[in-house]
């Protein structure tokens, strides 16, 4: 069992190693980059890492409007990439510099030559190890095509037979989804490697027992959720693809509110707060089982796919939409985007 003390909450991800790293340093100098964007950030969503790790796309308000720009991580001007309608950045494609945002209700792609094509699908939920991509819409889950843009239904899921359904993690190699029932409190798997994929239920609501999907593990074989009994903190485990079988991952003195990895999942990022809010953070190479402490209060934790830099948001900032920039093991911290105006 491993001990990560950070300021306000005890967290213990349990393992199988039994030493613990160095608490976390009272402080972390930030600088501001001499060029850094000054621009009116959008809410907790909406930045990415280029492929290569040297540019950051973001969302932000202009002129009244959500807009989508690119930053070099040297700091400087932003370029806006997109200005039709609401725009909200979600990702770069793995495999070019194509972007996939959401404009209004729809998916919207930014081709390479700066034109957009609209995908005609709600939600974007992950890229699949063969570089299609797993997206929902009207009637249930579909894989995208990311050259034709066809699309294929892979699980129907018609909202008038399951009222409050959603599908609300997929696998990395698309073969799993994770769906869950508001009304009752179900978490269902369907295996999409079927040819007619069912819906299995692996938990549902039972006294004053709640639960939450977090996502799915690196290796495809576990889906990670939370558990609340009664008043009590919620703490996250993991229900074995293989064997049905489930196991604690990380418990703390506040609620588990997410967990996150990096793109090859060699880091995982582990959160913990109350109410919904994050107050503590912490990267955990998954490898070592060394933490890497963070500021109180990080959000929104993105990585380079080289996996040397990550990008970051922290909540008890006075500029709780800015965006930060850092070194994986927490140095060179830098506030790369900065919105003037808030307090």
């Amino acid at each position: 069992m491993r001990l990560f003390l950070f300021a306000s909450a005890l967290l213990v991800l349990l393992s199988a190693c039994q030493s613990a790293p160095q608490p976390a340093p009272a402080a972390l100098p930030v600088r501001m980059l001499d060029h850094a964007a000054q621009i009116e950030m959008a809410p907790p969503e909406g930045y990415a890492f280029s492929r290569d790790g040297r540019t950051l796309i973001f969302s932000a308000n202009d002129g009244g409007a959500m807009k989508a720009f690119s930053i070099p991580l040297t700091g400087g001007e932003p370029t806006a990439l997109a200005s039709t309608g609401d725009t909200h950045v979600l990702s770069y494609f793995p495999g070019d510099d194509r972007v996939l945002l959401r404009v209004g209700a729809h998916l919207v792609v930014r081709e390479r030559d700066e034109t957009t094509r609209d995908l005609g699908l709600a939600s974007f939920l992950t890229w699949c190890a063969d570089g299609s991509a797993a997206v929902a819409g009207v009637g249930g889950l579909y894989r995208l095509d990311t050259t034709s843009y066809e699309r294929r239904l892979v699980l129907p899921l018609p909202e008038e037979r399951v009222p409050n359904t959603a599908i609300t993690a997929v696998s990395r190699d698309c073969r799993w989804a994770a769906i869950t029932t508001s009304l009752v409190n179900a978490i269902y798997l369907a295996d999409l490697s079927a040819p007619q994929p069912s819906q299995r239920q692996i938990l549902q609501h039972a006294g004053d027992t709640t639960y939450s999907v977090l996502g799915f593990t690196p290796t495809n074989q576990s889906l990670i959720y939370s558990q609340r009994q009664g008043s009590g903190f919620a703490e996250a485990y993991r229900y074995a693809l293989a064997d049905g079988q489930n196991y604690p991952v990380m418990q703390t003195q506040a609620d588990v509110l997410a967990i996150t990895f990096s793109p090859t999942g060699h880091y995982g990022a582990y959160y913990s707060g109350a109410h919904g809010n994050i107050a503590d953070a912490a990267i955990v190479d998954q490898t070592s089982e060394e933490a890497v402490p963070l500021f109180g209060g990080t959000r929104d934790l993105r990585f380079t796919r080289d996996e040397t830099k990550i990008a970051f948001r922290l909540a008890n900032d006075g500029w709780p939409n800015d965006i930060f920039i850092a070194d994986v093991d927490g140095d060179h911290i830098a506030r790369l985007v900065h919105a003037p105006s808030a307090h």
